[in-house]
């Protein structure tokens, strides 16, 4: 994921943070949660590769997933929960807030 920002490569980038994420999913041994987000992963795809496309939101996406992961890593797993959804939510307002600043060019 450093080699994609150095490189702005938002498509391998996307990648990476898919494999990231199923990582995480399939280690909650969730299987309702990992059928039911498997079936929506085309869609999640889309829209995590439009959110890394906007100037600025990589960066952060990527220190974001580092804090996630050091969290996991020692073992603070109400830290990783709070920062994954927080992570979830922030690239959620950054595909709105791109797609109304498109609106507005429009």
């Amino acid at each position: 994921m450093e080699e994609c920002l150095k490189n702005n490569d938002s498509y391998n980038f996307s990648i990476l943070d898919e494999e990231f994420d199923n990582l995480i999913l399939k280690s909650s041994r969730n299987n309702k949660l990992i059928d039911i987000l498997s079936k929506l992963n085309d869609h999640i795809r889309m829209v995590r590769f439009e959110s890394l496309s906007v100037p600025g939101r990589m960066e952060k996406a990527f220190n974001e997933l580092k804090n996630i992961f050091n969290s996991i890593k020692r073992g603070i797993g109400e830290k990783a929960e709070k920062l994954f959804k927080d992570h979830s939510k922030n690239a959620l307002e950054n595909i709105l807030n791109s797609r109304l600043k498109q609106e507005i060019k429009k």
